[in-house]
């Protein structure tokens, strides 16, 4: 019996939902999603590298943003760089359709990663860890 790999949208679902619980605000949709694409760029930053993050980012980006325009001004890498506040969605009076915003850029992220390098990768890549320095707990022993 062979089980299916998890879809992008699956994923971004997971993503989003550890975002939430992450949250000082989780009632903010669009905070939470967008804190779910700024984590998963972080994480594939130091997995493959900045510069294979940004363009993997660059285009899912240049995707989404023909169904979603306002995506082309998201700079997930600028907050790294910088260490200034990251650029985001201007937000519009439905937070649901700008969280729906994010989510988009997420699965095309999410999906391109998976024909790169295969979906049961990006979901290793993208499990959550144990803080540096901390240790295992009972369960995980």
């Amino acid at each position: 019996m062979s089980i299916d790999p998890p879809s992008a949208r699956w994923l971004v679902r997971e993503l989003v939902g550890q975002a939430s619980a992450r949250s000082r605000t989780p009632t903010d949709l669009a905070s939470v999603a967008f804190e779910a694409c700024e984590h998963t760029y972080r994480d594939l930053a130091r997995e493959l590298g900045a510069m294979s993050a940004q363009a993997l980012v660059n285009r899912a980006q240049a995707q989404a943003g023909l169904e979603h325009p306002a995506l082309l001004l998201v700079r997930l890498y600028q907050h790294r760089e910088s260490g200034g506040k990251v650029s985001a969605i201007p937000w519009s009076s439905d937070c649901t359709a700008t969280a729906r915003e994010f989510e988009s850029l997420l699965e095309a992220l999410l999906a391109l990663l998976g024909r790169f390098v295969g979906i049961n990768i990006v979901v290793r890549l993208l499990a959550p860890r144990e803080p540096e320095g901390s240790t295992p707990t009972e369960d995980a022993r």
